[in-house]
């Protein structure tokens, strides 16, 4: 069982939704359809707040805040920058 804080989406066609986790503050994707979940790593942060999906095709990416921060989480690696 998880517990998360934030959630996104990737978009409609799109079968995986991302998830960083309330305990850890671990990246994760969820299958919607298989319910399968996957870690992506630590995200190096301590207490994310939120997360958003940019989905536009060649500009892919995913936001991010913590305590007043604001950028990006990697999709391969979890990490924020």
């Amino acid at each position: 069982m998880f517990s998360f804080f934030a959630l996104a989406s990737k978009a409609q066609t799109s079968n995986l939704l991302y998830f960083v986790s309330d305990d850890s503050n671990e990246l994760y994707t969820i299958d919607r359809y298989t319910g399968t979940v996957t870690l992506i790593g630590s995200t190096g942060r301590s207490n994310i707040e939120a997360i958003a999906y940019y989905p536009i095709p060649g500009s892919e990416t995913l936001y991010a805040a913590d305590a007043g921060d604001f950028g990006t989480l990697n999709r391969t690696t979890g990490a924020f920058t």
